[in-house]
């Protein structure tokens, strides 16, 4: 009950600088930024494609900082080979998304062409 109490206590007094630190990288972490733009509607094309060039250089990064792990780097490093390969999956996974989203869109295209050309033989008078 007590260790309830201590951790409801410290939750609610830590809460506000989690919150900041959330916002600050949602708002500059490099990867946050691109992913952000590339599920807006304008980018919906491209986000395959964004998603594998991310996804291929924090893949790189994250190689790169495991060999310089193995080979007597400073330990600090393997901070940044943790959030590469963070970076890496997030990456991969807007790929998916944004590969679903994009035949979401374009189906949906279809369907409102299609009825589009059906309301246009329906209005059509018959010759």
């Amino acid at each position: 009950m007590l260790t309830e109490l201590v951790f409801s206590l410290l939750s609610t007094a830590l809460r506000p600088l989690f919150d900041r630190i959330y916002r600050l990288f949602q708002s500059y972490a490099p990867s946050n930024v691109i992913i952000r733009r590339a599920r807006t509607r304008a980018a919906i094309t491209r986000g395959p494609l964004i998603g594998l060039a991310g996804a291929a250089v924090c893949a790189g990064i994250t190689v790169v900082s495991v060999i310089l792990l193995d080979h007597d780097a400073p330990e600090w490093i393997f901070i940044i080979t943790v959030i590469a390969f963070w970076d890496t999956l997030k990456f991969l996974l807007l790929i998916l998304t944004a590969t679903v989203r994009l035949l979401r869109a374009r189906h949906h295209e279809r369907v409102i062409e299609r009825d589009r050309m059906k309301a246009a033989r329906v209005t059509a008078p018959n010759a």
